[in-house]
This record gives C-alpha cells, structure tokens and sequence, in this order.
C-alpha cells in the first residue's frame, strides 16, 4: 500500500537528503517503517520524479535489498540494479534511469526505523570513503532529526485533526441539528475526515437501532469510478451488517484480500453491480467502524483508500477521532429531533384540546377536519382515514380519507372478523397496529382472515383506536405509500394522546347529535300524528282508501320511506286484503290470501299475536323466514322491516309496514313508538270508517228491501190487472180470426202481433215477479249457482257461444235469496249472448277479494254505448226489438244486490267486449 510523504516529514528530512545528495552529487531518498513494522516507504527524496515516491513501497515480508538492510541493520551496496534480483521496482528505477545504488541502514536509539537510498544514474561501485561517509551522517544526524520529525508529525496531525473536528463539534453543538442540517454536519465531517486522513472515499451511514433500518442514501465523499450505482437497499451480506452486528472496527491495510470486502454476492441484488464495492472501485486499504455513542449503534463510517495503508495506531485514532465526532452529530440531531417532536405534539394536542373544549358546538365533520390539519402539521402526512364504528350494526363508516393528499371516498363496509383488514383488527382488538415497512404489512396480510380491501398496500402504516369509555368509535390511520419508517414508537404515543382527545369530542358530538336529532324526530312525529288525527278526525266520511292515501302520505313525510304496505284483516272471512303497497317507490298489487298460521309471513305473525316486529338487518329477517311455520310470499326480503299492528278495542283490523329494499337499519325503535301510534290513529279510523259505510249500508238495504216489497206489491197488482186484460185480449183476438178473412195477410200480421205481445206482457211480468216474490234467506253456493246458469246458456244458445268457467274453489257459502242470486246472473250471462248475437266467447270467473266475493261475466261483444252507460243502472233501458228484451233486468238486479249490500258495476267495456262486476259480502 503506497503512504504519501506528509508535510511534517519533509520540513524536518528533506534538508538532509538534500544535504546528502549534495555532498555525494547523487540523487537520494529517505524511507521509514510505520508503527506495526510492516512496510517501509519514501519519507523526502531529491532528484526523484513524485510517480516514482508514490508508486514503490516495501513490504518487510517480502525479499528485497531495503528490507534486508532494514532487518540485518548493514549497508548494501548494489552496483547494477537492473540486474540484481533482490532489488523489487526495477521497471520503475529504469524509467528514471537509476542505475546503482547503497542502501544504509537508519538507527534511532540502536533502532533501526528506516534506511536512506544514494543513486547513481551510471552503473558504478562506492568508495568506502563514500560508504563511510554516508554511514557517518546516518548515524549521527538522522537519529535525532527522525525523532523530533516524528514527534512533530504526529503533534501537527493531531493539531489539523483536532482543529478540523472542533469546527465541526462547533456546528454540531451550536445548530439546531434538523435532518437537513444533521445531513450537512455529517457531509462537512466526511469531507474533512477524506481531506485530514488523505482518504479517497469516505462513507457515512446512518442506523436506528430500534427499528433495525439504515437511513438511505448514505454520505459519500470523494470521486467515484461509477458514480451510477446508488445505494438505495441494504441486504443481510452488505458489509455495513457486518460491521454493525459486529459491533467492532474493521481496519484492512489489504482490502482486496480480506473475504468479507470481496466475495461474491449472496444474496441476489436486481439491477446492482456483481462485484463488491471495494473490487469496483480499486480499494487497496480499507476501514469499517461503527458509529456508537451512549451504548447504542448509530451508523458506520467507512475510510477507503487506492494506496496501500498499514492503519498505525496513530492513524486508528485520527479515524476515531472523525467517527466519535460522526456518531455525536447523528445522536444529538435525534435528541434535537425528539425535543421538537415532542413540543410539536404537545403544541398540537393543546391546540386540539383548546378547539375542542372552546363551547364551539363541533360537528363531525369539523371533527375529523381537525384531527387531518393537526397530523399534516405534526407529521407533514397528507395521507390518513378515520373509520367509524357503529358497535349496534356492525357497521364501519369511513368518515374522512386521502390517498396522495387527494380526497377519496371509500364504501362501507360491515365489520367481519373472518375477513378482516387492519381498521378492524384495531377496532375489536382495541390495540394499535404499526407498520413500518412494506414486508411488515405484507405479512400481516398473509396471515389467514385477513384481507386487503383498498387494493393496494403502504410501507408505512400507523393505526390506532378511538376509545371513550367502554366504547370503540372507530379509529385513526396514518399512511405512506412511497416510503418506509415514516411511524415509530414515539408517533404512536402522540397519536394515542390525539385519538383519545379525538374520541371524547366525536362521542360528545354523536350524543349531542342523537339527542337533538331524537328531540327533532319527536317534534315531526308529534306534528305528523298531530295532522293525521286532525285529518282522520275531520270527518267521519273519510273513505278506507282516503285514509289508506293518508296513512302513507305521512309516512314518507316521517321517514323519507317510500315503500310500505297496508294490509286489512277480515275476522270473520279469515282473509288478509292489501288495500295498499308500494316497491321502489311503485304501487305494487299483492294477491289477498287467507291467514294461515301454519304458513304464515310476518303480516299474519302481527295479526295473530298482535305484537310489532322491527328488523333491522337482511340476516334477522332471514333468520325470521327459516323458522318452521314462516313463509315469505312475495319473492323478497327487505334489508329492513317495520310492522305495527291496527287495533281497534278487541278487533286486529290489518298492518302498517314499512320496508327498505337498499339499506339495513333505516328503522329504529322510535320509529317503532311513532308509527304504533300512528297505526292506533289509523285503526280507529279505519274503524269508524266500517262503522259509516255498513250503517249506510243498512240503510241502502232497507231502502231497497223496501222498494223491493212495494215493488213487489206493485207488481202482483199490476200482473192481476194485465191478467185480467190478457184474458180478454186472447180470446177476442180468436174470436176475430174466425170473423175476418184470414187470406188477408196484413189481418192476420195484425192479429199475431196483438197476441204475441199481450202473452209477451204477461211473460215479463211473471218473470219479474217470481223472484220479488222469494226473500227467505238460505246458504247459497255461489259456484253452484254459475254452475247451473251455465248449463242453462249452454241450453238455450248451443254451441255458437263458446262458454268458459275460471271458478275459485275457496269462495264460502252466503246467506242470501237464491232466486235472486240466480236471476242476477242468468240476466247478465243472458245480456251478454245477446250482446255477441249469439256468436261469441262468454268467461264467466269467480274469487275471493279482501272477504268480497268478485264474479266477472266478459262477453267479446262491440260493447255499451258511452250514452247508454250513464243510465243503464239508473232505470230500465229496452231494448229497440221485442227479442232484445224490456231493459228490467240490470235495474232490478242492481236493487236485488243492494239488498245484500253487494252491487254490480261495469268493470270495462270497449269494442273487444264488456266485463260486468258482481260484488257480494263473503
């Protein structure tokens, strides 16, 4: 390894091989051995090119003519040094032309510390007068020059080393150390350390020993041959390990031999050179040594040398001296680091606890405002969320997030602890989650039940709950997605101090929050109850429809719902009728059915036990429908549902129900308090409702009770007196066909129409009198009945009128006059044929509807004039020709039905045909 001749040396050895060299008129050098006695190298020379004292150096091991003086402490005298195998730089003595040369040896107190070289530039040999005179001056004068040379080198080295670390000790001691600036102090120290050591590079490393990670880039001084290469990583063979689980200095005086400095890569290293750093860069001598202050690791300096160094103990300690100083700066930039940190946080958290307690009523949103401006200024993240937990529903609410300080919006999700991410680690767990690198998190993913939602992962991760009391809220999460070690330890604390002061305002907020928006939801319900009773309460003749409309009309106004039903029970019929429901916002029609507890869905489960049922999730209803004896009749399950039940004194008139087919929990139990009372308002109405229309009812069928037995009265008279009439016209009529000329046809045309509408009169009057005549009520099967009717068209029209029959087989018995019954429909089915000319397609279809008992009679016929509609039930309508029939029936089967408190209508009618409505009381 090549040492260069340092400025002390020269003042004190340069007069003297200048003197030498002037008195022998010869070129000559002077060489030292260092402190471990290994090598020899060129201390002052005269006549010598400064290639040739940098390039050659003498290794004590190895066989040579310096050596050998050195060692045996006698004079050598070469006489031609081209030649001589013992001299070693031949090549080198050539290119400057020396030809022979005397080697003296060089003592200090009977020491031999060195040997002076004389040259000549032609081969010849010494006199002794030479010899002695050289050895003379070597053993007289050198001794003591040498001595105060060395004393005064290391003095000087000292000095410069000392003055070089007090100016930075000075900047170290006197700056607030920030990592900009302890980046600055540690960059001055290498370069000071390459320029006092006469290094080539010097390397500084920084390690924080608890989190095991090395600060990259490192600090490099000095030029490098591949200045590409950047160290961005450090993997488990890298040297600075070795050095720092070593925990001692690594001095190399031959870095090219030493193993740990040269072997080849273990570990693969993509895009990386494939030599180590001392084989790239030609480091002859190398020094390692940790950084350590306090009993803790901080970093690694490394020294490296081109030029062979044999690392004296003087040498050991002027690199020391740099790495102590190094080591300082490093440890007190992190104390100063720490200090500010701390006042920082604590700056924040009285901040935060003085916004939060100023009597501003905060909401939410202002919350987690607060919480996001606060971490920016204590960490300088831009990126974090705060995830809020609803503990009754599961629920996990992302209230606040930011992906590369960009606002995002994340879906909520429903906690589960099979397939959970980090929020709910830390909200059921209740423990804090830091990670520091990307290999950390990824772990953590790998582990079974746990599971990425956002799509990607950051190196850098910091999560901690939010508690008040015995509730968790949620929690705070801090991010990097391009660095590692962003969070450590102490981070965590000041964070824990802010999500503990961040969950007492958002638990005060929340309160605040229920009660005023329950005291706000009491207020609208009180006024809503308020405007339906007033409205129900009105009039007594609100219809049930009207007050269905009602009903879900305030409803929406509540609860924003858009989806409900209404279902109406009739105790007696056993049956369940929807007067009123809605899907997505739609008017929905469901089928009546009967009640059956056997099988039976949640609006039976009301009626029967007369109990409310609220479900506020998709798994409660669900968990509902698979008990045995449940069933679901509408395709569906809504995520929530509320049922009330209408009661009325002891009667269960129906349901209200409310249903949401989006969200779970859009119901709670103060909806439950509202709408009960609601249903109670209803059912009355509902009932007064029923108590108005069957006390009209009654006297609608005591009117037409009555008007059918003065009808009735009427009749039999009248059918006496055209009986009377009839027996006179009949005979005359024979009687005048035996006195007139019968060839006459216009007489006899005359004749037959006189007599075929007396009988035709006297027909219609037994016809219409038959039935007045019947009022006993007896059990009438309704299907029995269309049954035989029927026949009867069958009968009478024969097969040009196609007659097909859609009987529902659950339609009970009715107590009713069965010849009314049966006039009601033969006129109607008889209408009808009449109506297709006796050509056609007749539908005759019975059921059940809400305890009504519905008959349809549709005929393909051109349908009922618009004129013709608007009386046809209002008096008799004849028709134009005596075939078609006196136009009594729909008039007298009308008043027939009304006694029954049932009714006939046109359902439709059009150029297709006409379908005419029969209603009964089941």
């Amino acid at each position: 390894m090549i040492i260069p001749t340092e400025p002390g040396k020269k003042q004190f050895l340069q007069p003297l091989v200048e003197t030498i060299s002037l008195t022998l008129n010869l070129p000559a050098s002077i060489w030292l051995v260092d402190e471990d006695q290994k090598f020899l190298h060129i201390a002052a020379a005269t006549e010598l090119p400064s290639d040739y004292m940098r390039e050659v150096i003498l290794d004590l091991d190895e066989p040579s003519v310096g050596s050998r003086v050195f060692k045996n402490g006698e004079t050598i005298v070469v006489q031609d040094i081209a030649s001589d195998e013992r001299w070693q730089y031949k090549e080198q003595a050539a290119a400057v032309g020396l030809k022979s040369a005397m080697v003296v040896p060089l003592r200090a107190d009977e020491e031999v510390v060195g040997v002076l070289d004389v040259y000549t530039h032609t081969a010849r040999d010494f006199s002794d007068l030479e010899k002695k005179l050289v050895e003379n001056l070597a053993s007289r004068v050198i001794t003591g020059i040498i001595r105060d040379a060395r004393l005064f080198e290391q003095a000087s080295t000292r000095m410069g080393i000392l003055e070089k670390i007090h100016q930075i000790g000075n900047r170290i001691l006197s700056a607030e150390l920030s990592a900009q600036g302890l980046e600055e102090a540690l960059a001055q120290t290498a370069r000071s350390a390459r320029d006092t050591l006469r290094a080539d590079l010097v390397d500084i490393y920084q390690y924080i020993e608890a989190e095991d990670r090395y600060v990259l880039p490192p600090i490099l001084e000095g030029e490098r041959r591949d200045p590409t290469v950047v160290k961005d990583r450090i993997y488990e063979d890298d040297v600075v390990v070795n050095v720092v689980e070593g925990g001692r200095p690594l001095y190399s005086p031959d870095a090219q031999a030493k193993t740990v400095l040269t072997s080849p890569f273990t570990v693969v290293r993509p895009d990386s050179p494939g030599k180590r750093f001392v084989v790239r860069e030609g480091i002859l001598s190398s020094a390692a040594l940790p950084l350590k202050t306090a009993g803790e690791t901080v970093g690694v300096m490394f020294v490296n040398y081109r030029t062979r160094q044999d690392f004296s103990a003087e040498q050991r300690y002027s690199i020391e001296l740099f790495a102590n100083q190094a080591a300082v700066a490093i440890r007190n930039a992190r104390l100063y680091s720490e200090i500010n940190r701390r006042a920082q946080a604590q700056a924040v958290l009285n901040e935060i606890g003085r916004t939060l307690t100023s009597g501003i009523r905060l909401e939410e949103d202002d919350i987690l405002e607060l919480i996001y401006e606060q971490a920016k200024k204590l960490t300088g993240a831009q990126d974090m969320y705060i995830a809020l937990y609803d503990e009754e529903t599961s629920m996990i609410r992302f209230g606040f997030a930011t992906e590369h300080g960009e606002r995002v919006t994340y879906e909520s999700r429903k906690a589960n602890m099979d397939e959970r991410g980090k929020t709910e680690e830390v909200i059921f767990t209740r423990q804090p989650i830091l990670h520091r690198t990307l290999e950390e998190s990824q772990t953590w993913y790998g582990q079974p039940g746990h599971q990425e939602f956002i799509g990607h992962v950051a190196p850098s991760w910091l999560g901690i709950p939010l508690i008040a009391g015995e509730k968790v809220l949620g929690m705070i999460a801090l991010y990097d997605w391009e660095r590692e070690h962003v969070y450590d330890e102490q981070y965590l604390q000041i964070f824990s101090s802010m999500a503990n002061q961040a969950a007492i305002a958002l638990d005060n907020a929340t309160l605040y929050y229920e009660v005023n928006q329950q005291l706000e939801r009491r207020v609208e319900a009180l006024a809503a109850l308020n405007e339906v009773g007033q409205s129900l309460t009105s009039g007594i003749r609100l219809g049930e429809n009207e007050i269905l409309e009602l009903i879900y009309e305030q409803a929406k106004k509540l609860t924003g719902a858009q989806d409900m039903y209404i279902a109406l029970y009739h105790e007696e019929a056993h049956t369940i009728h929807f007067g009123l429901a809605t899907e997505h916002g739609k008017r929905a029609d469901y089928e009546s059915r009967a009640a059956n507890m056997d099988e039976r869905g949640k609006t039976e489960e009301i009626i029967f036990t007369r109990k409310p049922i609220l479900h506020q999730t998709l798994e409660e209803s669900k968990a509902w429908y698979s008990q045995p004896g449940h069933a679901e009749f509408i395709g569906d399950v809504p995520p929530s549902y509320l049922g009330v039940p209408m009661i009325a004194g002891e009667s269960i008139l129906g349901v209200i129900a409310l249903w949401d087919w989006d969200h779970e929990y859009a119901y709670d139990k103060q909806d439950l308090q509202i709408f009960s009372s609601m249903a109670d308002q209803a059912a009355i109405a509902l009932d007064n409702a029923r108590l108005y229309a069957e006390t009209r009812q009654l006297q609608e069928e005591i009117i037409a009770k009555g008007q059918i037995a003065t009808l009735g009265t009427a009749i039999a008279a009248l059918q006496h007196r055209i009986n009377n009439t009839f027996n006179i016209i009949v005979p005359n009529v024979t009687r005048l066909r035996k006195r007139v000329d019968m060839k006459d046809e216009t007489i006899v045309e005359i004749l037959d129409i006189i007599e075929r509408n007396a009988r035709y009169t006297s027909d219609i009057i037994a016809r219409i009198q038959e039935p007045l005549r019947e009022v006993e009520m007896q059990d009438v099967d309704i299907n029995a009945v269309l049954g035989e009717v029927i026949d009867m068209i069958k009968k009478q029209w024969g097969a040009e009128i196609i007659v097909e029959q859609e009987l529902d087989d659950n339609i009970p018995l009715i107590q009713a006059p069965i010849g009314q019954i049966t006039e009601v429909f033969s006129n109607l089915s008889d209408n009808a044929c009449r109506a297709m000319d006796g050509n056609g397609r007749l539908v005759i279809a019975s059921c059940l509807n809400g305890g009504i008992i519905k008959v349809r009679i549709q005929d393909t016929g051109p349908g009922i004039p618009p004129r013709i509609q608007e009386r046809l039930f209002q008096k008799p309508v004849p028709s134009r020709t005596p075939e078609g029939g006196a136009g009594l029936g729909l008039w007298l089967s009308q008043l027939m039905l009304q006694t029954l408190g049932g009714g006939v209508e046109i359902e439709k009618t059009g150029s297709t045909g006409t379908t005419m409505l029969v209603q009964i009381p089941a």
